[in-house]
């Protein structure tokens, strides 16, 4: 999936699930790398899921918390919507747990930290 997808430039895939995935990307206007989260199944998924995806971006871009990622751009290339977001680089949490670098109690903590 690396290319060029609009003003971005993919550098690599750094996530993907049931629905989309998230891009490490280069912001060309700004000359800043950016999370681009897309539809995978781009112009051909349903109106549905399309709608999730617009209503997480608003209310994603509603949030100001020093724990949330910042929405810089929404928008749609080649019929595939996109959300260009603050990037942070690190593992998730699941790449932690699975290789046992934080406690049970230290995942509990971030999980109801999230919540």
């Amino acid at each position: 999936m690396v290319g060029k997808t609009g003003e971005y430039e993919i550098i690599e895939v750094v996530g993907q699930g049931g629905m989309g995935a998230v891009l490490r990307a280069f912001e060309i206007k700004l000359g800043r790398i950016v999370a681009l989260k897309m539809i995978l199944a781009g112009g051909h998924a349903g109106e549905s899921d399309q709608q999730r995806f617009r209503a997480e971006a608003q209310a994603v871009a509603r949030l100001q918390h020093p724990n949330i990622v910042t929405v810089f751009d929404v928008g749609e290339h080649d019929a595939r919507p996109y959300i260009a977001m603050e990037y942070v680089a690190g593992e998730t949490l699941a790449q932690l747990i699975r290789r046992r670098a934080i406690g049970r109690r230290t995942e509990l903590d971030v999980v109801d930290d999230a919540a």
